[in-house]
């Protein structure tokens, strides 16, 4: 499975797409008083995804430091900031690109 995938299923505790799916449904019934049926659970996780791959991509994931008491292996799985030569308004959540997030939503 993919990255994405992998968080998206740690957010809810559950080890299957299935499960994931019927938890998604459970929680949108729950919060929205509305009936989700499995299919709307699919097309929430669809766009979930989405933002969990923009979030990886855009370096939501990125390690800020390395510390003695954090050890390297906690970050052994992404990428450092010391190494992420993109600018900070790529990199998310930067101010810099929170500030432009704003910027785009005011502009709808």
């Amino acid at each position: 499975m993919s990255k994405q995938v992998d968080r998206v299923m740690a957010q809810y505790g559950v080890t299957t797409e299935k499960a994931l799916i019927r938890a998604v449904r459970d929680e949108y019934t729950r919060e929205t008083g509305e009936r989700f049926t499995l299919r709307d659970a699919e097309l929430m996780l669809d766009g979930m995804y989405e933002a969990e791959y923009q979030r990886i991509a855009g370096g939501a994931y990125v390690c800020d430091y390395h510390s003695d008491s954090m050890g390297w292996d906690a970050c052994a799985d992404r990428p450092c900031a010391e190494t992420d030569d993109r600018p900070a308004i790529e990199r998310y959540g930067t101010p810099e690109h929170e500030a432009w997030l704003i910027e785009m939503e005011a502009g709808e």
